[in-house]
């Protein structure tokens, strides 16, 4: 009996605690200025009977920025620690498809809001951490910037409070955050001489297509300084780039084109590439997305060669990076002539050691090999048990990079973007086809990259072989 009263007298004072805990809007009309809206709080304060609180308020005539005031409860009894008016642009400011998400959780302050329209459209986070004082300074900005839906990976940005020194929250802008690391709210305006090479070449770029990337310089060491590369995209699925020869009276001679080295896909965006010419060499720099977050930069660079007057292949570089991170991952591929041989640039088709998966129709050579891997019941676990599996391995000829298509949704089904692949579990439902008369033998085949589904895939990315070549 007493153990029963005990326990309800302890629910109801949690019930009252729990009540007490609550704050009402009546208690935060006090810090809401006249002529402004409660339009959003967050923070444990709201609930919890000591933290912080964050009020989001609206002007009630059109202001170009909103009020944000930083409250700190204990035990019921409100106190302002900050509040910020030029920080967070108001929704009028940003336009009809931004939106403004300010949010308080635990000791992070988070800024977020959407500005321009679906044509050009740039998120912003700008974040905010409780000091040991109370207090609220800067943490970390980000942005970035889409084109028609496709990110613009120069405009991706990523500051920190270790470049711009301590900023607290009721001081804080995007201008100041932006200055105080010594940059720039877009990474590269390369609008400008676009446009006006467009105009400049534009009896070189046919009706309906557009000047994506171009440069100039001595591309076949005449002497000559003022040859150009071209790259032009338009209603095709792919770009065409195009090599104009300086003549000595100062026009253009078209030299060689190249229709299928950089793809048209759901992921191009034409602020992504650059193009780079020095005594003879050319290089594409292309950032690529890979999935919603990462993204790869390419350098594709080809080299004039004064015998046979043509350009070939030099090396291919291509950086892996992960979200905002400005340092790419130790795994980067790198391969010169000595791995993919002679590539004429007018002959190149698609880039060596870059595959995508099925539906994309792959060529690759390499080494077949047979491996024994143990199978049921448990894989190697009790290998005295495990059945003992032997299947056929390609070795490529040098590390390759398999890449999945960025609209899949779906982390689970959706093909993994695999690198510096250097073996690759190979199969075919032909019978025709018979691997044990190519056995440690070189190989070319011809087929479809798939990502490993079950416990009889003993590699990351394997090949339904449909031919021999």
């Amino acid at each position: 009996m007493m153990k029963t009263i005990f326990l309800s007298l302890f629910l109801l004072c949690c019930g009252i605690i729990t009540a007490h805990a609550q704050i009402s809007e009546k208690q935060l009309k006090p810090f809401i200025p006249k002529g402004y809206t409660l339009a959003d709080t967050s923070g444990d304060g709201l609930k919890q009977s000591s933290g912080d609180i964050l009020l989001e308020l609206v002007s009630d005539e059109p202001d170009d920025f909103e009020t944000l005031i930083l409250l700190h409860n204990e035990k019921g009894k409100l106190t302002k620690i900050a509040e910020n008016s030029s920080l967070l642009m108001s929704k009028d400011m940003l336009s009809t498809s931004g939106g403004t998400y300010p949010s308080l959780s635990g000791t992070i302050l988070s800024v977020d809001y959407s500005l321009g329209s679906g044509s050009a459209l740039s998120d912003i986070s700008i974040q905010f951490e409780k000091t040991k004082d109370g207090q609220y300074e800067f943490k970390e900005y980000t942005a970035s910037t889409k084109n028609h839906g496709v990110e613009n990976l120069k405009e991706r940005q990523k500051i920190t409070a270790a470049q711009t020194g301590t900023i607290s929250f009721a001081e804080a802008t995007e201008d100041l955050i932006l200055k105080k690391a010594n940059t720039k709210a877009t990474a590269e305006n390369k609008d400008m001489p676009v446009y006006k090479a467009q105009k400049q070449f534009a009896k070189y770029i046919p009706d309906g297509f557009q000047l994506a990337a171009f440069a100039e310089g001595d591309l076949n060491l005449d002497g000559l300084k003022k040859d150009v590369v071209l790259v032009i995209f338009g209603p095709e699925i792919s770009c065409r780039i195009l090599l104009l020869m300086q003549q000595s009276n100062g026009t253009y001679k078209t030299a060689q084109n190249n229709n299928k080295l950089i793809d048209i896909d759901d992921t191009f965006n034409a602020n992504n590439l650059k193009v780079v010419i020095k005594n003879g060499y050319f290089t594409f720099e292309q950032k690529v997305p890979v999935d919603d977050n990462d993204f790869d930069q390419r350098y594709i660079t080809f080299k004039y060669d004064v015998a046979p007057k043509n350009w070939f292949l030099h090396r291919l570089d291509v950086e892996h990076y992960s979200g905002f991170d400005t340092k790419p991952s130790k795994d980067v591929t790198h391969l010169t002539t000595k791995e993919f041989g002679k590539i004429a640039f007018q002959e190149m088709k698609h880039l060596p050691g870059v595959y995508y998966y099925e539906p994309a129709i792959s060529v690759i050579s390499g080494t077949l090999i047979k491996k024994m891997f143990y199978g049921a019941p448990n894989y190697g676990e009790t290998p005295e048990k495990d059945e003992k599996v032997w299947v056929y391995m390609l070795k490529p000829d040098y590390p390759v990079n398999a890449y999945g298509y960025v609209e899949q949704q779906n982390d689970e089904t959706a093909d993994k973007n695999v690198t510096n692949i250097t073996e690759i579990q190979v199969y075919s439902r032909d019978k025709k086809i018979d691997f044990k008369n190519y056995e440690n033998k070189k190989i070319k085949l011809q087929g479809f990259f798939q990502s490993a589904q079950t416990g009889h895939h003993y590699t990351e990315v394997l090949m339904e072989v449909k031919k021999i070549l």
